[in-house]
């Protein structure tokens, strides 16, 4: 039981960390846009 806790927590924290990582390079393309049309 405490293990397959542990498991849940470590999977919330890997999805937190995608999801960090996906709004930085979208933050990125977007900003990129931005610069080309300028």
């Amino acid at each position: 039981m405490q293990t397959k806790m542990v498991y849940s927590q470590r999977y919330k924290f890997s999805l937190y960390e995608t999801n960090k990582l996906l709004q930085k390079s979208l933050l990125t393309i977007t900003q990129g846009l931005q610069q080309q049309r300028n």
